[in-house]
């Protein structure tokens, strides 16, 4: 887990980020890395536009191995040849961690914003620490995070409170004036676990309808964020 330190008064509120699907478009490095996998063993690729694998990565990689190797999902420990394959697909996702992977439309003015306003910021994803903290790094946003939460930074992770509560506590926040802005059910079940507000975004990879989640906003256009978060009582609207 990263922290650095923070300003002695409190913030105003906290906004936590998701990472993969909603700081950052990343499905085309994530399913490279798949398809030279698939490649090594002269099996069909898999096709970045499909929806499947798209929902899959919201899922994490082990779904997205799963679907490419026609395997039945396995979590850590369940399968000796998950495991294996998983350790592979991670190497090789960070070799190329960054060739395509791009920031979504008016995110950065939106964090600037957000800094200026004294809202305390965190990224809470189940993403790899330190590759979550090396994409940030290369994307030249890792400085608005003061707190960064991998999958494996804690005991437990979303959609568990724990990382939540832990990173609202680390930025000197309160449940009532924090929010969770993800794309897919593990970001918003994890909000309403913790006690949190919520804001799905309509251009990550959730498997499912994003009006079926039951998050507080549905936002389609970073631009709207503001209203979103003023509407939610996170600050006052101007």
């Amino acid at each position: 887990m990263a922290v650095s330190k923070q300003k002695t008064s409190g913030p105003a509120g906290v906004c936590l980020f998701d990472l993969d699907g909603t700081l950052a478009s990343t499905s085309r490095d994530l399913c490279n890395a798949l398809n030279q996998m698939l490649r090594r063993r002269d099996m069909r690729e898999a096709d970045e536009n499909d929806r499947t694998l798209c929902a899959a990565i919201s899922r994490g990689g082990r779904a997205m191995i799963a679907h490419g190797f026609g395997i039945p999902p396995a979590g850590e420990g369940e399968s000796e040849e998950m495991d294996a394959l998983f350790e592979e697909f991670m190497s090789v996702y960070e070799e190329g961690l960054c060739v395509h992977t791009h920031l979504f439309d008016g995110l950065l003015e939106q964090l600037e914003d957000l800094r200026d306003r004294n809202i305390a910021l965190g990224v809470v994803t189940n993403k790899r620490e330190a590759p979550a903290r090396r994409l940030l790094e290369e994307l030249n946003v890792m400085d608005f995070f003061p707190v960064l939460i991998g999958g494996d930074s804690l005991a437990e992770r979303k959609p568990h409170p724990l990382p939540m509560h832990h990173a609202i506590e680390t930025l000197g926040g309160t449940l009532a004036t924090s929010v969770m802005v993800g794309d897919s059910v593990t970001d918003i079940k994890g909000a309403q676990n913790a006690g949190i507000k919520s804001v799905v975004v309509t251009f990550g990879y959730s498997d499912v309808p994003v009006e079926t989640l039951g998050a507080d906003v549905i936002l389609g256009d970073y631009q709207d964020l503001p209203d979103a978060l003023g509407r939610l009582g996170i600050f006052e609207k101007v």
